[in-house]
């Protein structure tokens, strides 16, 4: 979803889904638990990105660091985050594919 909206929604929509998320995970209406984790940590990244210590936790599968590639580029490109954050999100993603084709 945050990939179709305009960068200046995107980082509001994250709180909007991470909520909506939440409230599904602990009313027990999620339907895969490792995709509703991999979508809240990118949501948690996008609403700590001005904080220095966003990251990501290691269990956002390998297959889903792409499509999260892209809307951080289009968020840094718009100028949403800042270069250096892209930066550090592109080494924990080289880190993370590293280790799935170790």
């Amino acid at each position: 979803m945050m990939d179709t909206l305009p960068a200046v929604a995107a980082k509001k929509a994250a709180t909007v889904e991470r909520r909506v998320l939440e409230e599904d995970t602990a009313m027990g209406r999620e339907e895969s638990v490792s995709e509703t984790a991999s979508i809240l940590a990118f949501c948690r990244f996008l609403e700590s990105a001005g904080d220095d210590n966003a990251g990501f936790p290691p269990s956002i599968p390998s297959e889903h660091w792409p499509h999260y590639a892209r809307i951080v580029q289009k968020l840094v490109q718009a100028g949403e985050l800042s270069p250096a954050l892209k930066d550090r999100f592109e080494g924990e993603c080289g880190k993370v594919l590293l280790q799935a084709f170790s």
